[in-house]
């Protein structure tokens, strides 16, 4: 992601807090997997009850009584935004070699856990046990992992310090 690119992100990430009142949630990062959320709810598109319960836990009761009594400033149908959405999780699918055949949207804040480089949950491993993602499931101890090693090296505090861009010698 270029930095134009993030500003605009971080942008759009406050503009969406402010919307949804949420403004009290700290993190501006749109690798927040609040911003997932807030993006879906703006599009129109339904949230989990797993995303309930992260806005559960946040202590975010003002945005989860708005997303209930159906606040949107627009409700979309088959959209540009929603298909930028779907393609969203399709590449998500490829990265985490998910079957292209596998079709469940409840994966895609889970996918997009990952893509920030955070830790599952032992429910999150567990639902990737139960649909037999094994190929997901090595990337995510691969990413338990690394962030072991970060912590260990004191290297957490660099940003852009990633399993991707890490070589080993």
């Amino acid at each position: 992601m270029g930095e134009n690119e993030n500003d605009i992100r971080v942008q759009h990430f406050s503009l969406l807090k402010s919307k949804y009142k949420a403004t009290k949630y700290q993190n501006s990062s749109p690798l927040s997997f609040l911003y997932l959320i807030l993006r879906r709810v703006d599009f129109g598109i339904s949230i989990t009850d797993l995303e309930f319960q992260y806005l559960e836990a946040n202590q975010l009761f003002k945005t989860i009584k708005l997303i209930k009594s159906g606040f949107t400033s627009k409700q979309y149908k088959k959209t540009e935004f929603q298909e930028a959405f779907k393609n969203e999780f399709l590449a998500l699918k490829t990265k985490y070699k998910v079957p292209k055949n596998f079709g469940f949207y409840f994966l895609h804040p889970l996918l997009f856990k990952l893509d920030s480089e955070k830790i599952l949950t032992n429910s999150e491993i567990k639902l990737l046990e139960d649909y037999n993602l094994n190929e997901t499931l090595a990337i995510a101890n691969q990413i338990q992992e690394f962030a072991k090693l970060k912590a260990i090296y004191h290297a957490t505090k660099y940003q852009y310090f990633s399993r991707i861009n890490c070589f080993v010698f």
